[in-house]
């Protein structure tokens, strides 16, 4: 060998031991992450587990109020058509009902007339900052509008039940009326006429009747998607018996 070459002895391993270095790195790196994220991911599938169990209790209640709810309108069905049955009392009209079914879709209107109107507004006053991304503002818009529409709803019917029906027997002193509660059962099982009862209950009842549609076609997925369902059907149900009855 000359003195101007030159031999440089390289190990046969020596890129493998630098990708082997890497790739032990990255394992390292993702094992740490995986146990960071762990918990994480063990939290998310609990509260999966929870919803879905949750989901079937709620599944089940239905399943046990249906079969309930067909006894009790069996009941209504003999009211109405046994007339020796408290032969005294007044029969509503099933009618009522119906009339109920098509008041429902006035407040879909009403519910499109109003996001057309204010969402836009509730989008402008919320602050940007405290959102990381569009889609996380347009939800958080969207609930607003909807706890405001529910509202000027509820305030509005409140106010109207309160002038139209406290000075009735039934509505005690004690939230504004003039009367006691003891004065719910004069002359039971008879009943009085109740100027704007009739149509009171009917536009509540299609208002649930619009919530109990509305929630069971759009909300699919939502965490309480059974658990509203049911309550909304309970809803309509009581108003309906109550209605029929004539209570």
């Amino acid at each position: 060998v000359s003195n101007h070459q030159r031999i440089c002895v390289i190990p046969q391993n020596f890129p493998s031991m630098g990708i082997k270095n890497i790739e032990s790195k990255s394992k390292t790196e993702k094992e740490a992450l995986a146990a960071k994220d762990l918990p994480k991911q063990q939290a998310e599938k609990k509260n999966i587990l929870d919803i879905i169990q949750g989901n079937k209790v709620w599944q089940v209640g239905i399943t046990v109020f249906t079969i309930w709810a067909l006894h009790s309108m069996s009941i209504v069905y003999s009211f109405h058509t046994n007339r020796q049955m408290f032969p005294t009392l007044e029969r509503a009209n099933p009618i009522g009902i119906l009339i109920a079914a098509l008041i429902a879709p006035c407040f879909e209107a009403y519910k499109r007339l109003f996001d057309y109107l204010f969402y836009g507004y509730f989008e402008r006053i919320l602050n940007p900052s405290k959102y990381s991304n569009d889609e996380e503002k347009e939800r958080r818009t969207k609930k607003i509008v909807k706890y405001a529409r529910g509202l000027i709803y509820y305030t509005t019917t409140s106010l109207f039940a309160f002038f139209a029906f406290r000075d009735q027997s039934f509505w005690p002193t004690w939230i504004g009326g003039s009367n006691t509660c003891p004065d719910i059962y004069t002359n039971a099982p008879d009943h009085f006429h109740i100027p704007y009862g009739n149509e009171f209950y009917l536009t509540q009842l299609g208002y649930h009747m619009w919530s109990f549609v509305e929630h069971f076609i759009r909300r699919k997925g939502e965490a309480t998607y059974w658990e509203m369902n049911f309550h909304h059907a309970l809803t309509v149900f009581l108003i309906s018996y109550s209605f029929l009855l004539g209570e």
